[in-house]
């Protein structure tokens, strides 16, 4: 515990952030911010290689065993968008101002 009033003392830090404290605020509203843009960052990749690979089964010549292949990989890729939708909706409310809820 006398490091951490030690380090206090070298930081020249005289009251800890209460929950009222501007400071504490906007670090919580960074935070926020900062999750939020990770789940769009996390639903953009997913939603990307889902359309790239619905564009590659709608290709003039791709033969049987390659579409079933593409198939798959769209189901698989389902998953992946639902979770990451999943994440987006939990945060949008929670944005100021809140950002609209997806549907998939």
């Amino acid at each position: 515990m006398n490091v951490v009033q030690d380090l206090e003392c070298w930081l020249g830090l005289d009251e800890w952030w209460t929950c009222q404290h501007r400071e504490y605020q906007e670090a919580v509203a960074y935070i926020n911010n900062q999750e939020f843009m990770h789940a769009i960052e996390q639903l953009e990749g997913p939603v990307v290689a889902r359309l790239f690979e619905l564009a590659k089964a709608n290709l003039m010549g791709t033969c049987y065993k390659l579409q079933k292949h593409i198939s798959k990989a769209i189901m698989r890729q389902s998953a992946a968008v639902h979770a990451a939708l999943d994440k987006y909706n939990l945060l949008a409310p929670k944005q100021g101002p809140p950002h609209p809820q997806l549907e998939y």
